[in-house]
Parts: structure tokens; C-alpha cells; sequence
């Protein structure tokens, strides 16, 4: 039996990160509205709380490095905050050897991303994965996939910063250390991090 997530079930899951903490079950249809425009039958499930808002909001600032200095710089959209995971499944040792297929091969490639106002979840591959082995390069067209969409989605909709909620605090530290900063810690050696 297959346990691999869909792209709609990744989608939904990372847009509970950048919901603070709310989970909504990804749909298609929020209501029908019959002929007679009085009757409004809702069919939007229920949200749900998914995870604390501070653990939604350090995961989300954990996430956003991924596009500004990490494996997702390829989905980078200046001006736009965006969290995201990329990520790729592997071939077994097994199939690598049977079929000889470089150990720099994927099967499979992902990009999920969200900002305050959408998530996309992005799969790569090919439904012969054993025969069509996607190389590294290859690996990165979820991402530049995700920067098209999501930059043409989010033009003219104004996309606020994750906001911090009252469960979290940034505290400034000394580089290199876990001591609180002072007033005589130089500048260029703090740091800020949430807790």
C-alpha cells in the first residue's frame, strides 16, 4: 500500500503553518446557493486547531530561511514573504543497482510553499520512475514552478509579514553563545532569535 501524502494533503498541512496553527481541510466548494437566493447550504469543513500559534510561528520562521538562503532559493520572490520545504524521495540500493541509477537520482521532487495569503504544493516526476530517474538539475523545477505561480497568484493582493503572536518573544544573544546580549555587547554581535 502506497502512504505517500498527495500534493492536496501537503497543501493543507503546510497551510496550517501559515494560518497560525488552523488547519482547514483543503476543498473546492465553500457553499451552494439555491435559485432562490435564500438558501445557502455550507459545505467548507470545519477548522480545526491544528498546533499552538508559537509552534506555527517558529516553524514558519524556520521555513522562510529555506528561500532566502537554503535549497529553495530558486522560488525566491523578492518582496513577497514565503516559508517552504523542498525535498526530494530516493531510489532504494536495490534499484539503483538493478537499474543503474546514479545516487544523485530522485524519483521524486517536492516544493511546498505558503505566504499569509496562499499554499501550493508543488510534485515533480515521472510516472516511470524506475526508467526516468530525475537528475539534480531536474530536482529544481518544483521550485521554479512554485516561484511562476505564486508570483503571478500573489500580484496586486498586498501579502503581510507572518505575524508574531503575544506566545512568542525575540530576544537578542550573543553571537556564538546562548547569553542574553547586554548594552555593552557590540552590534554586530547580536543576534535575535524567538522563543
Amino acid at each position: 500500500v502506497d502512504k505517500a501524502a498527495s500534493p492536496l494533503q501537503m497543501a493543507g498541512a503546510y497551510a496550517a503553518f501559515g494560518n497560525e496553527g488552523i488547519y482547514n481541510k483543503p476543498h473546492v466548494v465553500k457553499k451552494v446557493v439555491l435559485r432562490d437566493n435564500d438558501t445557502v447550504i455550507e459545505t467548507a469543513p470545519e477548522p480545526q486547531v491544528a498546533m499552538k500559534d508559537y509552534t506555527a510561528f517558529m516553524i514558519t520562521n524556520i521555513l522562510q530561511d529555506v528561500v532566502t538562503k537554503g535549497t529553495g532559493t530558486a522560488a525566491n520572490i523578492p518582496g513577497l514573504h514565503i516559508a517552504a520545504k523542498t525535498g526530494t524521495t530516493n531510489y532504494s540500493a536495490e534499484d539503483r543497482a538493478k537499474y543503474n541509477i546514479s545516487k544523485s537520482s530522485s524519483p521524486d521532487a517536492w516544493f511546498i510553499g505558503y505566504t499569509t495569503n496562499y499554499t501550493m504544493s508543488v510534485w515533480t516526476g515521472y510516472d516511470q520512475q524506475l526508467k526516468n530517474p530525475m537528475s539534480k538539475q531536474e530536482t529544481k523545477i518544483a521550485a521554479k514552478i512554485f516561484k511562476t505561480m505564486m508570483g503571478k497568484m500573489s500580484e496586486n493582493v498586498t501579502t503581510d509579514n507572518f505575524k508574531q503572536p503575544s506566545s512568542v518573544v525575540k530576544v537578542a544573544l550573543e553571537k556564538g553563545t546562548n547569553a542574553k546580549a547586554s548594552e555593552y555587547t557590540p552590534s554586530d554581535q547580536i543576534v535575535y532569535e524567538y522563543f
